[in-house]
């Protein structure tokens, strides 16, 4: 180090002070088996952290995913596949509950009444006629293979007949006789 001050320390011209300075450098050729320690040294070890933390993150993912709740669209899309209903129908069904904001659209295959009234509310808001008369084709076609042909006594088109209030489904009490009303057990009159 004291040679290096004692070089720049003289009156000398700059080319000498540089090959002075120059002198205190290694001048050889870089022998390839110093790359490869350098290799083995930082790229190795560099590259097995990396790995590491892939696989944590990975294992950490699976164990959220494991233990978070099931999602909605995912179980409804599960149980159309296991019923053989092909990728295009079954995206169509996903657009329809998506449309009429089914939180559980599984519900739709509960009941052919509960299909048919989210069905065609979906379709009775499309203005494509072309997909409209595709839609309710296909929704056909699942409703026969999730419940079986419909019922002979159909006089409303493949549709179920719409109540004069689509909030209310079934009659309410008042609408209905008090006879029909068994409340307790049967009295016998004496």
């Amino acid at each position: 180090m004291n040679d290096l001050f004692l070089i720049l320390a003289q009156n000398t011209s700059l080319e000498e002070r540089l090959r002075g300075l120059r002198g205190g450098f290694n001048d050889r050729p870089t022998d390839p088996a110093n790359i490869r320690a350098v290799i083995f040294m930082i790229v190795i070890p560099v590259s097995l952290v990396i790995l590491i933390f892939a696989i944590r993150q990975f294992r950490q993912r699976r164990r959220e995913i494991a233990s978070a709740p099931a999602h909605p669209m995912k179980l409804f899309d599960n149980v159309l596949r296991r019923m053989g209903v092909r990728f295009t129908d079954r995206y169509l069904l996903r657009m329809c509950a998506r449309s009429v904001n089914l939180t559980q659209p599984t519900i739709m295959l509960f009941s052919r009444e509960l299909f048919d009234r989210n069905t065609n509310r979906w379709l009775d808001s499309l203005a494509v006629k072309a997909l409209h008369n595709h839609a309710a084709t296909r929704f056909a076609a699942i409703s026969e293979l999730a419940f079986g042909p419909p019922p002979d006594n159909d006089t409303h088109g493949g549709r179920p007949p719409r109540p004069e209030n689509p909030f209310e489904m079934n009659p309410s009490p008042a609408h209905v006789e008090s006879e029909d009303i068994n409340v307790g057990p049967p009295v016998h009159s004496a």
